[in-house]
């Protein structure tokens, strides 16, 4: 019974969204076996949104998601906005 719950929520598929997700949160591979003690604040805080999507829930209730994430660079984390509220085409 406990597998095929586990095997219903997508737990086999795990290791294989945490790679993109990771990268499409600006985070590198290096970090994956950090210590989320060791991470800045924007560091934990994306590593904190991957948990959540990675839960892969029905429904999120975020409030203001991208703050404090350190996106001074080029916007890693666009491929998650959609993730999180996708834009029908």
């Amino acid at each position: 019974m406990a597998l095929s719950r586990w095997l219903a929520l997508g737990g086999a598929e795990l290791d294989a969204r945490i790679g993109p997700l990771w990268a499409d949160l600006g985070l590198g591979a290096p970090l994956l076996e950090q210590d989320m003690t060791t991470l800045s604040g924007g560091q934990a805080a994306r590593a904190s949104l991957g948990a959540i999507l990675l839960a892969q829930f029905d429904a999120f209730l975020l409030d203001e998601p991208t703050n404090d994430l350190d996106f001074g660079r080029p916007r890693p984390g666009s491929n998650v906005s959609s993730t999180i509220c996708p834009v029908p085409r």
